[in-house]
């Protein structure tokens, strides 16, 4: 597993358009959530009562811890999941047990599928695929809502 995991950081660091694939793809769940909070009214009823959690990545113990949603708007719910997916940026000089489970993750994918090529290829997984062309998309960069 360790090779993959070395080879993973190597082609991330050949690679700099790979972060802006993985922030398109956090950015694309958070806004396909938000679509299913808007259309599911179970959806809605479970993000009031806090039936799932977040998980916050907190860079001082380099670990995820979570946290559960309890959102009474939509405006709440962006919030929980925004802050959930600027908490955790993959750093390939960042030798923590939760960066080397990511890069083996996704080196072992990459290996047997190819690089990725497009955000949509970044993850085999990708519920919204049609995210960038989407009006009011959301921002990495944006400030929290208040």
């Amino acid at each position: 597993m360790k090779g993959f995991n070395t080879w993973a950081r190597a082609a991330w660091k050949k690679n700099p358009q790979f972060l802006d694939f993985y922030k398109t793809k956090r950015l694309a769940h958070v806004a396909y959530l938000l679509k299913l909070y808007d259309a599911e009214e179970r959806y809605r009823v479970s993000c009031r009562n806090g039936d799932f959690p977040i998980f916050i990545y907190d860079q001082e113990t380099q670990s995820f811890f979570s946290e559960p949603v309890l959102a009474e708007s939509r405006e709440e719910l962006q919030e929980y999941l925004l802050l959930e997916a600027r908490s955790f940026i993959p750093d390939a000089n960042d030798m923590s047990p939760a960066m080397d489970q990511f890069f083996t993750e996704y080196g072992i994918d990459w290996w047997f599928r190819g690089l990725p090529e497009c955000w949509q290829e970044f993850d085999e997984r990708c519920p919204n695929p049609g995210y960038q062309k989407e009006k009011g998309t959301l921002s990495w960069d944006a400030p929290p809502i208040d």
